[in-house]
């Protein structure tokens, strides 16, 4: 083990590093850090449990106190490195003495390091790529985080540039957040997940007073832009705002800083796989929009094309032959998909019961839902929701 690469580590990331044998324990310590004021030493229980943390293909970060952050590195033969603590936030708040009493620490003046969490993450990167030669990128990393794979990270160091604060700390260039809401607009997930990876030195300016509420504002700005995107790339209006409210209802619940970045990517990546969806449709026609517009505005009533039809001022017959043509579906199958779609919104960011979701959308009975429900997604709705529900 390289212990000049260990020691320019410590002096980014501003943390202890242990090397963990296989019997699980500590064979040596890289810092200063005293070892009465290490909660690895002080408090064994710590230690095993953090070693029996499933084991991940990458580093395994968690945290503490939500501001408290450490790293488990395995490695090859069965050795780990642990990295922490480390506090990444600055200010009065100080989770010291609740690291203190958690782990036995005696110390009545002890002092946690700060470092910024994009810093710390990218330090334990470069570790483990130094050792293994592994590279992972900050996506990856977050992805392993506890969260779905679906739930693609928000890179740590991408700080979003929808701040309008001025600060003494130069903002992310304009240029950046221009490029992101063009490739929402235009439908284009690969361009988007480009200009997720970038790297700016510059940082937003303060939205908040704490640092869950600013990640939470700053998520919130990140859905709002993203959704005004999408509709001016042609979804739906009431469809975007409804999205836009489920996304922010879910970051309130949210507690991690993390796991909020992790979803405000997400988040954008929806709203451009939405309007890259809308953009395969076989035509463009401004009756087969107003007959969607209706559709959406009405999906909690029971919907009749020939209503439809006297919202677009269209003979019924002529409007469902011009929307199968350009669509390449029934405008009743239209209806019914629409339908489902919502359902599964509901099933997904929503604790409402089955016969609840049925009624809001006008079947008529939870049977006939289900039964809907499983011809268009091919599973019931219950094991829908088993399968992608969100808390």
């Amino acid at each position: 083990m390289d212990t000049y690469v260990i020691e320019r580590i410590i002096s980014i990331i501003h943390s202890e590093i242990r090397l963990v044998g296989k019997d699980g324990h500590i064979r040596e310590r890289f810092g200063n850090l005293p070892e009465k004021e290490d909660p690895f030493c002080t408090d064994p229980s710590f230690l095993h449990a953090c070693l029996a943390r499933p084991p991940l293909p990458l580093p395994d970060i968690f945290t503490e106190h939500t501001y408290i952050y450490y790293a488990l590195l395995r490695l090859p033969g069965g050795t780990s490195l642990l990295a922490g603590p480390v506090q990444v936030i600055r200010g009065t708040h100080d989770p010291a003495s609740w690291m203190a009493a958690k782990h036995a620490v005696p110390a009545t003046q002890l002092k946690l390091p700060y470092c910024d969490a994009g810093t710390f993450l990218n330090g334990i990167l470069l570790l483990c790529h130094s050792l293994t030669g592994k590279e992972i990128s900050i996506n990856d990393l977050c992805v392993y985080h506890g969260f779905p794979e679906k739930d693609l990270a928000h890179k740590e160091l991408n700080r979003l540039v929808f701040a309008s604060q001025e600060s003494e700390i130069p903002h992310n260039p304009y240029s950046h957040e221009a490029r992101k809401l063009k490739s929402i607009e235009e439908g284009s997930l690969e361009l988007l997940q480009k200009c997720q990876e970038e790297v700016w030195v510059g940082e937003l300016g303060r939205v908040a007073d704490t640092p869950l509420r600013q990640e939470k504002n700053i998520a919130i700005i990140v859905i709002v832009l993203a959704s005004r995107a999408a509709i001016r790339g042609g979804l739906l209006p009431e469809l975007a705002f409804s999205m836009a409210d489920s996304f922010i209802i879910r970051t309130e619940r949210m507690t991690d800083i993390l796991q909020i970045r992790s979803a405000s990517r997400q988040f954008e990546e929806e709203f451009a796989v939405s309007v890259h969806n809308l953009h395969k449709s076989i035509s463009k026609n401004k009756y087969v929009d107003l007959a969607k517009e209706y559709v959406y505005r009405h999906l909690h009533s029971a919907i009749s094309i020939g209503e439809i039809s006297r919202y677009a001022g269209l003979n019924k017959d002529y409007l469902s032959l011009l929307f199968s043509r350009c669509e390449g579906i029934t405008l009743q199958h239209y209806i019914r998909r629409e339908k489902i779609r919502q359902a599964e919104y509901m099933l997904k960011y929503s604790d409402e019961k089955m016969d609840e979701i049925a009624a809001h959308l006008a079947f008529c009975s939870q049977s006939h839902f289900s039964h809907c429900f499983k011809e268009e997604t091919g599973m019931t709705p219950s094991q829908y929701k088993n399968q992608f529900y969100k808390t």
